[in-house]
């Protein structure tokens, strides 16, 4: 069963509601349940759900709903 929600201001659809496997998706990267890569590399991103905030280590448990919106944002360096 799929669910649609809105990624970065466009819809889309999932069929695993787990917000890790999204991070992941998105990064290209394996993604430890801690929330770091995998291959021990920066991940500089910020996660907010319906315009709260995720914590690094909550990603693993975090589970999406249909019409939830995910912001996925990087860090830029300069000012």
């Amino acid at each position: 069963m799929t669910m649609t929600i809105t990624l970065n201001g466009n819809p889309k659809e999932l069929e695993n509601p787990a917000l890790l496997p999204l991070i992941s998706e998105l990064l290209g990267k394996d993604i430890t349940d801690a929330g770091t890569a995998a291959d021990g590399s920066a991940l500089g991103i910020a996660v907010a759900v319906n315009h709260t905030v995720i914590p690094r280590g909550r990603w693993a448990t975090h589970t999406l709903a249909e019409a939830d919106s995910v912001e996925i944002v990087t860090a830029v360096q300069g000012g």
